[in-house]
């Protein structure tokens, strides 16, 4: 493929392959959040031909896989392989409103990543991430569930037990799992809303789906099922604790904790010892 667009928590993402290049192909977790007849908010194009030369100012470093910068008036995000030395395999030039790019990758993966799709994580989520704090929505470290209409949210660390409860409400009737591990939250409706994304955890489930949000719960394992309600505060800390935060804008960084605290006050949260087993399910559906 050539051109794909993607939507994803309202976010329309457009790719546009290489001109000359075999065209990339597209990662099973993106295909059911494939559009068509949709106005891209942000546009990838790329380019196969090597990585130009380039500079700038560190801005944030991950110490994993990638790094962002400040270059020429734009932001530059560079994909780095620890295995293989400091160099990139892969940079992408990026406007201030992260609406548009320019990503460009080293010829030889294509050699070893045949139709190799440039829009891959980390590129895919740094950009949703710096995207989402220009006041669009906050990304958080969890398990989302739809229950029949209703958005519930397991937030948690790895290893938390968020793979281990979308096993838990998969099969359950009325329940839809919306990601096992990346969960979007914004607005809608006066309220707010959970998305499911293309990136999931342990269990391998995402939906391009969504729903109101109604509860939120931070997973802890126990002996048995437990849960404790938690103040506005302790809720509004725990999500940013959870969140993806963009350390690097202070803009987006009060963004991100004002609609922490918005959703602190407006949906009940609870601390939720759980153990192993799919009881918990109808323990949580018990709780007012």
């Amino acid at each position: 493929m050539r051109n794909a667009k993607f939507l994803i928590a309202g976010l329309a993402l457009e790719v546009s392959a290489a001109p000359g290049s075999g065209g990339f192909e597209i990662p099973v977790p993106y295909r059911p959040f494939l559009v068509n007849d949709t106005k891209a908010d942000f546009l990838l194009n790329s380019h196969s031909d090597g990585i130009p030369a380039w500079e700038g100012e560190l801005v944030f470093d991950s110490r994993g896989p990638w790094k962002l910068w400040r270059s020429r008036e734009k932001y530059l995000i560079s994909l780095h392989n620890l295995a293989q030395g400091k160099d990139p395999y892969q940079i992408a030039f990026l406007d201030e409103k992260f609406s548009r790019g320019e990503t460009f990758f080293k010829p030889e993966i294509e050699n070893s990543l045949p139709r190799f799709f440039p829009f891959s994580y980390p590129l895919d989520e740094v950009i949703v991430v710096n995207r989402l704090a220009l006041g669009q929505g906050l990304e958080v470290h969890a398990c989302g569930i739809d229950d029949n209409g209703g958005g519930i949210l397991f937030l948690g660390a790895s290893g938390a037990g968020k793979s281990t409860m979308s096993r838990f409400w998969e099969t359950e009737d009325g329940a839809a799992v919306l990601s096992d591990d990346r969960i979007i939250v914004t607005r809608q409706d006066g309220g707010f809303f959970i998305h499911g994304t293309p990136w999931h955890g342990e269990a391998g489930l995402a939906a391009a789906a969504g729903a109101p949000l109604k509860s939120v719960f931070f997973l802890k394992h126990a002996a048995a099922n437990s849960h404790g309600r938690l103040g506005p505060g302790q809720i509004a800390a725990r999500i940013m604790a959870t969140c993806f935060p963009t350390f690097w804008n202070q803009a987006g960084m009060q963004f991100s904790a004002g609609l922490a605290a918005e959703i602190a006050l407006a949906v009940p949260g609870y601390e939720l010892g759980f153990a192993p087993g799919p009881a918990v399910v109808e323990y949580v559906r018990k709780i007012p």
